[in-house]
């Protein structure tokens, strides 16, 4: 473009054109971010695995690639892990990894792949009610009136009660954890109405999602 030309540039389009400028730059730095911080979520994932194994990063990929299967699962955590930033969530992918790509088990290879699917589909809401349902006996919010749950589980009523920021989506959150295996629904009595209804409670592999999840040393299966 000429001097000539430039000078003749419509002023709104040269407003139009910088402001878009900005705009990429701005959408630059923020992809920046976010790539940062899926690698420091990926770092995260990793060091908890080296403590939970006990061994290197080093020996981790190098056992990672011994079998089609773990490749797999590295993949699959890797993807888990750079979608999420809540950090009990990558903790239990470290250590789903730690404990699939160690193993000299194929079907316990495949087994980590499947908690790490579901655990893919766990945010913050899904991981709240998890640490509610968890265990074989638990009081309601409403104990104090004789109001006692008997067997693993917890109605949905419950549920919103004893969460009421996650209220409105407990069916949602249900049905997700439902899906992929980690609850599953089991009867429930209670007092004084001494009533049944369908109540949720930790599948096998539900009660190893809530281990994975927990802090310190609670990890360990």
């Amino acid at each position: 473009m000429t001097a000539a030309a430039g000078s003749m540039l419509d002023p709104s389009l040269a407003i139009v054109l910088t402001g878009a400028a900005t705009f990429a730059a701005g959408w630059t730095d923020l992809a920046v971010d976010a790539l940062r911080q899926r690698m420091e979520s990926v770092g995260s994932m990793v060091t908890v695995a080296e403590a939970e194994s006990g061994a290197g990063e080093s020996s981790l990929l190098a056992s990672a690639r011994d079998t089609p299967e773990k490749l797999q699962l590295t993949v699959e955590v890797l993807d888990a892990t750079m979608r999420t930033a809540l950090e009990d969530k990558i903790r239990a992918l470290g250590r789903t990894w730690a404990s699939g790509v160690m193993s000299d088990d194929q079907a316990g290879v495949e087994i980590e792949r499947m908690l790490t699917g579901a655990l893919a589909q766990c945010e913050a809401p899904h991981v709240a009610v998890l640490r509610v349902i968890m265990g074989d006996y638990r009081k309601s919010p409403h104990a104090d009136s004789g109001d006692q749950i008997f067997g693993a589980g917890w109605t949905p009523d419950l549920l919103r009660a004893t969460l009421p920021a996650y209220a409105p989506a407990v069916p949602s959150i249900i049905a997700r954890l439902a899906a992929v295996g980690l609850i599953g629904e089991s009867s429930t009595m209670t007092l004084p109405e001494i009533s049944r209804g369908t109540s949720y409670g930790l599948t096998p592999i539900g009660d190893r999602a809530v281990r994975r999840l927990a802090t310190g040393d609670a990890g360990t299966d």
